[in-house]
């Protein structure tokens, strides 16, 4: 079975959603083939772990993003971060790195940690020729995360056969 790997720096945002936002695309489309996970930078690399694991564990984050996720039915219930491993990135065939600061310029990023594997690398911009982030912007600012969640949903809903396309390649 081909897998797909989002990783974002604490695994509590950005790539759950992407996770949960493209299983539920897969769902819907029928595609039946693919495992769709996430994790996170931090807990890796010698890099400190997340200091909570669930995105509802940030009052500010979760009341910027909570109204949005629920309009949009997307799920947090029982996820967790967890720190991306080698077995993570040995099992993926596709790793989406969903801001370039993850991809190659952390201290920890995932071209540093697993340099083997860059071949199966690739940044979220990618899939829309943007500069390849997926910012929150202000952490406090509704707006912000509201905006960020859209525009990663109708990335993925509008390129997903790209990230399909990328599991062919490997």
């Amino acid at each position: 079975m081909k897998s797909i790997l989002f990783v974002c720096v604490g695994n509590v945002q950005r790539s759950v959603i992407a996770e949960r936002v493209l299983q539920d695309i897969f769902v819907r489309e029928n595609i039946c083939s693919f495992k769709v996970f996430s994790r996170g930078l931090q807990g890796s690399g010698g890099r400190a772990p997340t200091l909570y694991k669930r995105l509802q564990d940030y009052p500010d984050q979760w009341e910027a993003s909570r109204y949005v996720l629920e309009e949009l039915k997307i799920s947090l219930e029982n996820h967790e971060a967890k720190p991306i491993s080698r077995q993570d990135v040995e099992q993926a065939s596709v790793i989406i790195a969903m801001q370039d600061v993850v991809l190659e310029t952390e201290e920890a990023c995932l071209a540093a940690q697993f340099p083997e594997f860059r071949s199966k690398m690739h940044s979220f911009g990618e899939l829309d020729g943007t500069s390849g982030a997926v910012e929150c912007g202000e952490i406090s600012v509704r707006e912000s995360h509201e905006q960020m969640i859209r525009d990663l949903v109708q990335t993925l809903e509008r390129f997903y056969p790209k990230i399909l396309s990328w599991t062919d390649s490997q």
